[in-house]
């Protein structure tokens, strides 16, 4: 993904620009989706919260995020449709539920 996000004259951004723009997801997601109180629906508990979670339940949520996301870092709102922070948040989403997983993993192992 990197490597798709350039500047409006076309350059690839360095290593540090795309760590800040990674690190500016994470905060807007922490902040605003993964406090979010599972819904009323049963089928809500069983699903994985990555972006499709999110779309489904919280859309309007999900939508807020990525507009916040594209004001803070302007370079992602150089394409049409959003995909570029779309892209960047569902990756800090899958992090998560990765970290979620492997830290169940480390737990349920030391019993």
């Amino acid at each position: 993904m990197e490597q798709c996000i350039r500047t409006a004259e076309g350059e690839v951004i360095n290593a540090s620009e795309y760590n800040a723009i990674k690190a500016s997801a994470r905060m807007l997601v922490n902040f605003h989706l993964v406090p979010l109180a599972r819904p009323a629906d049963p089928a809500a508990k069983t699903i994985t919260k990555t972006k499709m979670y999110y779309k489904k339940y919280f859309i309007q949520n999900y939508k807020d995020v990525l507009d916040k996301l594209e004001t803070q870092e302007p370079l992602l709102g150089l394409c049409a449709g959003s995909w570029k922070a779309d892209h960047i948040v569902m990756n800090c989403l899958q992090a998560i539920v990765d970290h979620e997983r492997n830290e169940k993993k480390r737990c349920g192992g030391q019993e």
